[in-house]
């Protein structure tokens, strides 16, 4: 800090005591997005899941609250959010996926496209096959 900068903040802190330490009003077009917008997404992004899916995408969360994609995107950088990475695992909402029982792992081979194939069938068919 300057020797300018700490006068003019003690004589903002004489005249409005702590009120003038305070933001004062920067140069430049007002913002669009309010502090609500942003507390609309991150409480979303946090505490809810939208319909037929696991996780927010910045497009839907952009149509839910009204707000452009990259708004979104720029909130949720701010506040380090990111909703496709979770540290446990959740089973998909999509209604073709099915969970056959206990034993469902990805079928080796296939793991880029992340096929999921029920052991115990896998198991008795290679019984059958030797």
């Amino acid at each position: 800090m300057t020797r300018q900068t700490v006068g003019r903040w003690r004589r903002r802190f004489v005249a409005k005591r702590v009120a003038g330490l305070l933001d004062e009003p920067r140069p430049g077009a007002p913002r669009k997005i309010t502090d609500e917008h942003v507390e609309q997404v991150v409480r979303l992004t946090l505490e809810s899941t939208p319909r037929a899916a696991t996780h927010w995408s910045t497009r839907a969360m952009a149509r839910r609250c009204g707000l452009s994609q990259t708004a979104v995107s720029r909130i949720w950088r701010a506040f380090a959010l990111q909703p496709h990475r979770v540290e446990t695992f959740k089973l998909s909402k999509d209604p073709l996926f099915r969970r056959c029982g206990e034993g469902l792992q990805v079928r080796a081979g296939h793991r880029r496209r992340g096929e999921l194939h029920d052991v115990r069938l896998v198991d008795s068919a290679v019984g059958r096959i030797e």
